[in-house]
């Protein structure tokens, strides 16, 4: 779990040579302990902040369950948008933690577990002009000047739009909202929240300095 952040009970028991019951039990008694946390919506496991005495590499976990979760909920109850937690494992991009599950104002949910797709994603703007020291390209370079990423999915009619979150070491997440076009007409203080995500985002940054 600590290699992959989430998983399925099927991937952890075909994993490690478990039978799928045993995997489960084992699980369930890693989440009552509050080392792993259940999302069973989207039947994903991810590391809960219970395994920071264990792990040395326990960062963002640790972030999301003390800090950051608490302070999605508020933003998302203040600006009415379900908002999401994303970090990059092995060149994916991955949910971390979302406030979708009681907000769905997009057509998809992002629970936390999802791989979000797309290679012109807000998310992957923010990795790419972010995640280096140095960008070259004139894409990159444009959202590392106005501080977030926005992209437009035409088929679906979704507006999704990422901050980065910047700690002292560098890119650590970003975060994202999502919503439909016809929600972004009818709100007109959207805008607006692109500034309340970019506060979010340097509270929860604020933590490891």
């Amino acid at each position: 779990m600590n290699r992959t952040g989430v998983a399925t009970n099927s991937e952890v028991a075909r994993t490690i040579g478990l039978k799928y019951s045993t995997a489960h039990r084992v699980l369930m008694v890693l989440s009552d302990l509050g080392l792993l946390r259940h999302d069973s919506l989207g039947h994903q496991f991810v590391l809960a902040s219970g395994v920071r005495d264990l792990s040395a590499g326990f960062r963002d976990i640790t972030l999301i369950d003390d800090f950051a979760l608490p302070r999605m909920r508020a933003w998302t109850q203040l600006h009415g948008l379900p908002v999401l937690f994303v970090t990059e494992s092995g060149g994916e991009i991955v949910v971390r933690a979302s406030t979708d599950t009681h907000w769905p104002v997009s057509g998809i949910r992002c629970l936390p577990g999802s791989k979000l797709m797309g290679r012109s994603s807000s998310e992957r703007q923010i990795f790419a002009a972010f995640g280096a020291t140095q960008v070259s390209s004139a894409a990159a370079r444009l959202v590392r000047r106005r501080g977030y990423a926005q992209s437009t999915l035409s088929g679906r009619g979704e507006i999704h739009i990422s901050v980065p979150v910047i700690a002292e070491n560098g890119l650590l997440a970003c975060m994202s909202i999502r919503c439909s076009r016809s929600f972004a007409a009818r709100n007109p203080a959207m805008r607006r929240s692109i500034a309340g995500l970019r506060q979010l985002a340097a509270e929860i940054a604020a933590t490891y300095r």
